[in-house]
């Protein structure tokens, strides 16, 4: 029903600016399935278990879909095996000015500078709460990071206050430390005392698995931090990737009326595929036994799909694909 509602609206849709349309199609989504009782399909007895979570699909949601943690039932009935909600910080955020998002349509591709716009923990936490009474089928994650005016020595303490008041309400969580939009978050990975300090600071508070996310545009230093951390902290999963800073300067020229500000932006979608696979298969190789891979970068058909479980990856993230191909994405490379 939702993918018939989405090939209709999908002209419309692409003649507002991005951010409109995401929220539109989303607000519409959920209302429709208020009305709706029943899941689309009974979801699979089959489950799978990788990077510490028990899901019965291997696609989930990438972070940035659902900011708010409005959308979980919505997640739930398009049989999407989790969501990772946020990014989520401890106090509300505004993000960058907008327009803050671009399409590249030749590309199947989006450029975005949002800046972690988010209402804060404690507005996440109601919303997830909420969304897991309606939905208590699906698996969630929250994605947690840094304020932007938080001082990087404190950036352990913003980490903590996420996992505190989330722990009871989600499966596992995301340290976010590579989005490309929000001041010195990226700096977290070159520092490997301070990212000792925040993994240790989480793994205090919570059980629940720890996932790492990381950026597209990794150097081998930052990863060589990365992965000791992993292996240090038997952290159970390892997302690539982040949207890639440099490819808004490979290839920004696509661009017309949107522009990110200086040293900001990240791309995804299409063009991302080819550099993350080769990544993906390069930490495949070096990475510790017990850490999982989460690939996110840019998949749009089963064809990619099938490649990046061949190169290693245990579950699959989808994000610029659904607004290209719509949500009959997320079906079509769940097997």
């Amino acid at each position: 029903m939702l993918q018939i509602a989405y090939g209709l609206l999908k002209p419309l849709l692409f003649s507002l600016d991005p951010e409109s349309a995401h929220i539109f199609t989303l607000e519409l989504a959920n209302k429709v399935l208020n009305h709706v009782t029943a899941s689309k399909h009974r979801r699979s007895d089959k489950h799978i278990y990788a990077c510490g979570i028990k899901v019965s699909s291997p696609v989930g949601i990438a972070a940035g879909f659902d900011k708010y943690g409005r959308y979980i039932k919505v997640w739930e009935y398009l049989e999407a095996g989790f969501v990772e909600l946020g990014g989520i910080t401890p106090r509300p955020q505004q993000g960058h000015q907008t327009p803050r998002i671009a399409r590249i349509k030749s590309l199947y591709a989006l450029v975005n500078w949002m800046g972690l716009n988010n209402p804060g923990v404690e507005a996440a936490r109601r919303n997830i709460i909420e969304g897991r009474q309606k939905a208590p089928d699906i698996v969630v994650g929250a994605n947690i990071a840094m304020n932007a005016d938080t001082p990087l020595e404190k950036a352990p303490q913003d980490y903590s206050k996420c996992v505190f008041r989330l722990r009871d309400c989600v499966d596992f969580f995301v340290i976010n430390v590579s989005s490309p939009n929000t001041g010195s978050l990226r700096k977290l990975v070159r520092n490997s005392e301070l990212l000792l300090s925040i993994i240790d600071s989480v793994r205090m508070l919570t059980e629940k698995p720890l996932w790492l996310k990381i950026a597209l545009d990794i150097s081998d230093p930052e990863l060589e931090n990365v992965l000791k951390v992993c292996e240090d902290f038997s952290i159970e999963g390892l997302v690539c990737f982040n949207t890639w800073h440099e490819g808004v300067h490979k290839w920004g020229y696509y661009l017309r009326k949107s522009v990110p500000p200086q040293g900001m932006g990240g791309l995804s979608g299409f063009p991302n595929f080819a550099l993350a696979i080769s990544k993906l298969q390069k930490i495949t190789q070096i990475k510790p036994r017990k850490t999982g891979l989460i690939f996110s970068g840019g998949i749009m058909s089963e064809w990619q799909a099938m490649c990046a479980r061949r190169a290693g990856a245990d579950l699959l993230e989808v994000f610029t694909g659904l607004i290209y191909r719509g949500p009959q994405l997320i079906s079509q490379i769940s097997d």
